[in-house]
Parts: C-alpha cells; structure tokens; sequence
C-alpha cells in the first residue's frame, strides 16, 4: 500500500488512504484514493452532508472516520 500511494503522491497532490479492515478479519484491505485537485478530509466531511444519492453518502459517511491523508 505505501509504495503504491507513494508513487501516486509523486503525482497527485493528495493520496488518502482508507482502510476497509475489520476487526474479525486477519487481513485488511486499503482503499487507496488520489486527487488530480487539491483536497482535504475536511471537504470530504462537508461535502458528505450535501450528498443525495443514499448508497454514496452511506460509503462517504462511512469513510470519514477511516481515512488519512497519505503525506510521505
């Protein structure tokens, strides 16, 4: 996942990371996310209240308190 996200930080101005772990599992997956626009989790919170389309709120909700910013 790091070298993954570390190449796409060479060319994208935001990588975050959001892990789809859970708890009961021994293995975890990494949904691994860049953006080709400035961003920040804080606009990810923001913009999910103003979502309509259920299942896409349900996943943006859901991903807010999993997420990271990738910076290195």
């Amino acid at each position: 996942v790091e070298v993954l996200a570390s190449t796409l930080k060479a060319e994208f101005p935001n990588v975050y990371l959001v892990d789809l772990g859970d708890a009961t599992y021994e293995l975890s997956n990494v949904l691994v996310v860049a953006t080709k626009q400035p961003t920040s989790l804080e606009n990810l919170a923001a913009n999910t209240e103003l979502m309509t389309h259920p299942l896409l709120k349900q996943v943006a909700e859901a991903s807010l308190d999993r997420a990271t910013e990738f910076t290195t």
